[in-house]
């Protein structure tokens, strides 16, 4: 752990936007594999689904909870000045921002039900921890 946050603080005082960019992609790579695992695993468990314990209900005391959700999940507004900036057809940034935006919500959604449904009301907040086995 400690070699990995050695390796991990030297990277913030990276000044090369290519090397940024790479690493930024290969970022990007592994979290499509944890989440295509995550995905795997619970589609896997399709047997055991309970559509019945789904409820649509506002709860007052889980209501913070749901806000700080949403609004953490859309943190990357502060880069969106700098990135229509730097677009090579800047006139695509609405469409960009509307359809990522659409694209991320629907994603959010799905994978939250997909981590309900597999683990019902032990669902953990990082869906990795209501795994069975935490060796890896």
């Amino acid at each position: 752990m400690m070699l990995l946050s050695a390796f991990l603080l030297s990277c913030s005082f990276l000044d090369d936007l290519q090397i940024v960019s790479r690493l930024s992609f290969f970022n990007a790579i592994s979290h499509l594999v944890v989440n295509l695992i995550m995905i795997l695993y619970c589609l896997a468990h399709v047997s055991e689904w309970q559509f019945s314990s789904i409820t649509f209900s506002l709860r007052i005391n889980t209501l913070p909870t749901i806000i700080g959700m949403v609004v953490f999940g859309y943190t990357s507004h502060i880069f969106l000045p700098n990135l229509e900036g730097n677009m090579s057809n800047p006139a695509e940034f609405g469409w960009m921002l509307k359809w990522s935006h659409v694209a991320a919500a629907i994603f959010k959604v799905v994978f939250g039900m997909l981590g309900f449904l597999t683990f019902g009301e032990l669902t953990q907040q990082e869906i990795s921890n209501s795994l069975p086995n935490q060796s890896f």
